[in-house]
């Protein structure tokens, strides 16, 4: 089958509008700039040193000082201290005379005492005199050496010769601390009472014991051998030195040699 032809019809073109274009601007002038005069400097008439600018540092902040555990220190032992001796007088009152008032308490150490000696010369001299009352006083001095000798303990071994009470109108009544009176059975148990020595002379007889040298003579030091064996026309013994085993092994040997040569 055969095609018909195609016919082409003419197509249309639509017309372009003219384009407006930017006109061009002519360039501005810019005017010259006229240079400016400057002031001509000075020279000055004196020359001002100036002096150097401290330059000032920032002040650093003060760092806080480390936190610091104190260690503990170890504790010195304290020596203890001993506490303060207290001294005592003795007093002791003679006896009683007939048609006499009571007679007061005499005070029989010169210096003053322990408490344990004035008590152990307090029931001394009581128990041997004819005296019934004695008591210690307590003094500010120092305690001394003691000049009356009593023996030691002797409180304590005789307390129950003493009580420490008056009887007033048939009734008890506490004497003061260190105040002591002697019983009646226990008046006439010593030697010295029986014999009636009073307080006085008890006293004169301990002060009379205390001037009296001790009978232990100190020992004489041996004489050397440079020192004669007679001093002045008495005979002056020294101790023989004992020998020592070395020598006593040579005499021996000698002796042996002697009897070897007796026999030949």
């Amino acid at each position: 089958v055969k095609r018909k032809p195609v016919i082409r019809r003419p197509v249309r073109v639509p017309k372009r509008k003219p384009v407006k274009r930017p006109t061009r601007r002519r360039p501005v002038r810019v005017p010259k700039r006229k240079p400016v005069k400057r002031p001509l400097r000075r020279a000055p008439a004196k020359i001002v040193r100036r002096r150097p600018v401290q330059v000032r540092r920032p002040l650093k902040k003060p760092l806080k000082p480390p936190i610091r555990i104190p260690k503990k220190k170890p504790k010195k032992l304290r020596k203890a201290k001993r506490p303060k001796q207290i001294s005592y007088h003795v007093l002791a009152r003679p006896l009683k005379k007939k048609g006499k008032k009571i007679p007061k308490l005499i005070r029989v150490t010169k210096r003053p005492i322990t408490k344990k000696r004035a008590k152990d010369l307090r029931n001394y001299l009581v128990d041997t005199s004819l005296s019934r009352t004695a008591k210690i006083k307590s003094s500010p001095r120092k305690p001394s050496k003691r000049i009356l000798k009593s023996p030691t303990g002797y409180a304590s071994k005789t307390a129950k010769k003493f009580r420490n009470y008056k009887i007033v109108k048939g009734k008890k009544k506490p004497l003061p601390s260190g105040k002591v009176i002697e019983r009646k059975r226990h008046l006439l148990d010593t030697k010295q009472e029986k014999r009636k020595i009073s307080l006085k002379r008890r006293i004169a007889q301990l002060q009379k014991q205390s001037r009296t040298p001790s009978r232990n003579t100190p020992k004489r030091k041996p004489l050397t051998p440079q020192q004669s064996t007679f001093n002045k026309g008495v005979r002056v013994s020294i101790k023989k030195r004992r020998p020592s085993p070395a020598q006593l092994r040579a005499l021996a040997k000698g002796r042996a040699k002697l009897k070897k040569m007796r026999k030949r």
